[in-house]
């Protein structure tokens, strides 16, 4: 009697282990669920607020060539709100929003002789359009690295043409704010005459 009463302490015990076991095993099952849950919310929230951000770049640039074409001047270059408007930074610039760093690059825009958009080098590069492209970087929380990218065609077709009243107000502006002055001359440009 004593030998069974041992052998159903030892079965008793054997299953209370193998029970310990396979709870162990449900819940750390539940916890990897739960964290890859966790990782997998964080990373699409990520990812969404890296997009918001390349698209807030595209549309700030849509705002300076509203503005004035002419300031597109740039390879590579941030942005940034000043006097109540979107600018650029300057040439090599990038912006770094929180854990995000926001790359804008501009391309010259190829067309064919029936004024298609082909790679370049086509017939011609179209002087009126450029190909904005903002790359926006971060290091995920797993400590990958991540990144979206938006384009986008930019053109003049909706701006005002520059119109010049005369020269009076001379030289001294490479991006024309004022209608009277000009970048620059060799001399022999006569600013007396109004017209």
């Amino acid at each position: 009697m004593l030998i069974n009463a041992r052998i159903k302490k030892g079965v008793a015990l054997i299953e209370v282990i193998i029970s310990m076991a396979i709870m162990a095993s449900i819940l750390s099952v539940l916890v990897s669920m739960v964290l890859g849950s966790l990782v997998t919310v964080t990373s699409g929230e990520d990812k969404l607020e890296a997009e918001n951000i390349a698209q807030e770049g595209i549309e700030a640039v849509r705002s300076i060539r509203d503005r004035a074409w002419n300031e597109n001047t740039f390879n590579q270059s941030a942005v940034n709100i000043s006097g109540g408007q979107w600018n650029f930074t300057g040439e090599a610039t990038t912006d770094v929003i929180g854990k995000y760093t926001r790359t804008l690059t501009f391309s010259d825009v190829c067309r064919d002789v029936f004024y298609d958009i082909v790679a370049c080098p086509g017939s011609f590069v179209d002087p009126h359009t450029k190909l904005i492209t903002v790359n926006v970087s971060w290091t995920g929380r797993t400590g990958n690295p991540n990144s979206v990218t938006k384009t986008s065609y930019i053109s003049d077709w909706q701006n005002a043409k520059w119109n010049q009243t005369d020269w009076v107000g001379g030289a001294g502006q490479t991006i024309w704010s004022n209608a009277t002055r000009y970048d620059s001359d060799d001399g022999n440009v006569d600013i007396s005459v109004p017209g």
